[in-house]
């Protein structure tokens, strides 16, 4: 991973699956593994680091072998991001979900269980984040010149809601 980047560049919702959803005519799993790879390649070029802000994958389990197979070979270095309502069964991933094999993997890093720490045009930048369900991580400590950005999935908790 670099050092000093641009910018983010935030990857929303990619629903990766293996079979083709609703009356699509394209090969659903080959295009949208296109887009990622685009996406990744993107951010590297333009100096961006690449966040994906959950639904990695359009269902938790029974994503084919094949396609696990080419996401691994995919994600070269770790994508960080956290995880969405899509990518797990329960409340909370677990390890029979497939994002857990990415994460076990560490191709995918959770931003609610790691902070990234980098520079932006020489600034530093902490990025957190909230995975679908989940309460604000309490983990991360800002120093006075950091800027923080935190990236949630929809219904979060927020202390005092219900």
């Amino acid at each position: 991973m670099i050092n000093n980047y641009k910018g983010i560049f935030f990857i929303g919702d990619p629903h990766i699956e293996g079979t083709i959803p609703g009356f699509r005519k394209d090969d659903y799993p080959e295009v949208i593994l296109k887009k990622l790879k685009w996406a990744l390649n993107y951010a590297e070029e333009q100096q961006l680091v690449p966040i994906c802000a959950g639904d990695f994958f359009n269902v938790p389990r029974n994503i084919p072998n094949w396609l696990l197979v080419k996401l691994i070979g995919l994600l070269d270095k770790p994508l960080y991001g956290i995880y969405g309502n899509h990518d797990c069964t329960e409340n909370s991933l677990s390890e029979n979900d497939a994002l857990s094999i990415l994460v076990s993997a560490e191709k995918y890093v959770l931003l609610d269980q790691k902070q990234l720490n980098i520079n932006i045009n020489k600034n530093p930048v902490v990025i957190t984040g909230t995975s679908w369900g989940q309460k604000i991580p309490d983990f991360w400590k800002k120093d006075s010149n950091e800027i923080v950005v935190m990236i949630t999935h929809h219904d979060f908790k927020v202390p005092g809601y219900m």
